[in-house]
């Protein structure tokens, strides 16, 4: 029979399946080089720098607050000064993930009761979007969601100075947070708190919001990375994507309302059965978040397969949560039972249809090593610990406990991320590690004039080829050696026909 101390035991045990599982997952991901972006490398490479004085990020050319404001990092140095390896940070994300499920029960039972919350924390732990959060690279927006989630459980319980806390925290880990704590505000003025309530969540965030975006980062940017990129089709700048919002509603609803968007929050709402639409004051709460993603340009933002439902998603599940409330008002206690068995069993069915737990079962054998991680690390090997080094995604999370690391796509396309600045490869550079078949290099950052700037220079007299396995090559400057790559053609080169030597 469940009671509330059964049901105690069952969510610490959840937890804990679920920080040990996706951190073996993740371990398995980065033995067997399935990491295909960068955000590992840059986050892992910042915290080690850290620990030796530094604020500089060398893959992405600017100091780290100069790409978010994340001073979160500041407290995770520590940590990885004693365990100097990307897993520790990946472990970290797991555990901090699967703790956010901790105070979203005792925030659900307060109002549902034991079994309902217990419910719900299992539905968190099974929900997609955390678990895609958890296996694309790493992200300091995943510590927040156990920060965002602490924090809505202190104000229902009306522990200021815990709350208070939990803000803090929260907004240290992106400059886009402080936008739904502002939010809070004015659910601290309609619940009637004391003034300190909603004073603190209307000013504190935004002063935090507009020290981070107008002062903090562009200092440290150097107009180097552009986010307003992103929404260049509302404006070129702040002001002209405000004004453009207020004058032109209908080009922004229609953004909002496109068939991708809505095929995003059909994805958000559905392995909870939309239930929390019936708690529209939780999404309120997330509004900001919510029209950051919906009005970006660039399409991962609008999917759960990445990290960006990471701030939304203790929002997601407070709005389930009332929805539920709501709901039972009208039903019986028969129904509600039924409805339980109903929702979990949909929980688990989404879970697998949309979630990355099949994807896990259905490639299961790319988490086992084989030839072709060996070759990768002998390829690894072979780069000194301290050499300056260019290289493609896979081998990146590998190589950043360094302070001269530089990412091929930078170089292949010849611009920083999400910029229109001229990228230069560094002089330093004495080591290149690619892998020319990685699918990111032949799709989102492929550039018609890469292979030109490949050949001119990783091609030319000034290199040589140290090693290579299949299409990754190793090359090193000033090596003279007569190894030669022989078949051109191998390379994924739109005009590799063009090329000779």
């Amino acid at each position: 029979m469940l009671n509330e101390k059964r049901s105690q035991l069952i969510l610490l045990a959840g937890v804990v399946l679920y920080a040990a599982f996706y951190s073996l997952i993740c371990y398995l991901k980065y033995a067997n080089f399935l990491y295909y972006d960068f955000d590992l490398a840059v986050h892992a490479q910042t915290i080690w720098n850290l620990g030796r004085g530094s604020l500089y990020s060398s893959i992405l050319g600017i100091d780290f607050l100069g790409n978010h404001a994340i001073p979160i990092f500041f407290f995770l140095a520590p940590l990885y000064a004693l365990l100097p390896h990307p897993m520790t940070i990946l472990a970290a994300q797991s555990c901090a993930l699967a703790a956010a499920a901790i105070p979203l029960y005792y925030f659900a039972r307060s109002i549902l009761g034991y079994r309902w919350a217990l419910l719900t924390a299992a539905l968190y732990l099974l929900y997609p979007g955390v678990g895609y959060t958890n296996l694309f690279e790493f992200h300091p927006t995943s510590l927040a969601t156990f920060f965002l989630m602490a924090m809505l459980y202190f104000f229902q319980q009306r522990r200021f100075a815990l709350y208070a806390a939990m803000v803090l925290l929260a907004m240290f880990c992106q400059e886009n947070v402080p936008l739904a704590v502002f939010m809070m505000g004015f659910y601290a003025v309609f619940q009637r708190r004391p003034w300190p309530w909603w004073i603190f969540s209307f000013v504190v965030p935004a002063l935090y919001f507009s020290y981070a975006v107008f002062f903090l980062i562009p200092h440290f940017n150097d107009n180097t990375i552009q986010f307003i990129k992103i929404y260049r089709h509302l404006g070129p700048t702040y002001s002209a994507i405000i004004k453009t919002m207020v004058l032109h509603p209908l080009r922004v609803f229609s953004k909002i309302l496109s068939p991708w968007n809505v095929g995003y929050l059909t994805e958000v709402m559905a392995p909870l059965l939309f239930v929390p639409l019936a708690g529209l004051g939780g999404l309120f709460l997330a509004l900001p978040l919510f029209m950051q993603h919906l009005l970006s340009s660039r399409l991962a933002e609008t999917t759960t397969h990445y990290h960006y439902t990471a701030e939304m998603v203790p929002f997601i599940f407070v709005a389930f949560v009332w929805g539920v409330r709501g709901l039972f008002r009208f039903v019986p206690r028969l129904v509600k039972r039924r409805f339980s068995y109903f929702l979990g069993f949909s929980a688990i069915l989404t879970s697998i249809l949309l979630g990355p737990l099949p994807w896990i079962v259905i490639n299961r054998d790319a988490y086992l090593k084989d030839e072709m991680d060996l070759k990768y690390e002998r390829l690894l090997e072979m780069v000194p610990p301290d050499g300056a080094v260019v290289a493609s995604f896979r081998f990146l999370p590998h190589l950043a406990d360094r302070p001269s690391l530089y990412s091929y796509h930078h170089f292949s396309t010849g611009f920083h991320t999400l910029s229109s600045a001229r990228y230069r490869l560094p002089n330093d550079t004495s080591y290149a590690l690619v892998d020319f078949g990685e699918r990111m290099l032949q799709g989102s950052f492929y550039a018609p004039e890469g292979y030109r700037r490949v050949a001119r220079l990783l091609l030319g007299p000034e290199w040589g080829v140290r090693d290579f396995y299949n299409m990754a090559i190793l090359f090193e400057k000033n090596l003279k050696t007569d190894q030669k790559i022989i078949d051109v053609s191998r390379l994924p080169f739109r005009h590799a026909q063009s090329l000779s030597w």
